[in-house]
């Protein structure tokens, strides 16, 4: 994973099987990293976001996501319902 001159943390093992991995960074918090991407993705950075505007985030992108399937499945329902000529 990413820079080596500080040792990662394994935090834990997420639903889909990957690790989520923290090391400290050169400000005093903590930078996060999953390996869902190959070698290793950035996740968070507690220096430069708080943890309640990623929480909104995610709480957000949920919510579009949600709204996004209903749709398509509100599309697909009225495609099957509609009479044919």
């Amino acid at each position: 994973m990413q820079d080596n001159q500080q040792p990662m943390d394994d935090v834990c093992e997420l639903p889909n099987s990957c690790h989520l991995y923290r090391k400290k960074n050169e400000v005093g918090g903590h930078t996060y990293y999953s390996d869902e991407v190959g070698g290793g993705v950035f996740v968070w950075d507690t220096c430069l976001v708080s943890e309640n505007t990623l929480l909104a985030a995610i709480v957000e992108e949920a919510k579009f996501q949600y709204r996004e399937c209903v749709a398509r499945q509100r599309a697909e329902i009225a495609s099957q319902t509609r009479p044919k000529h």
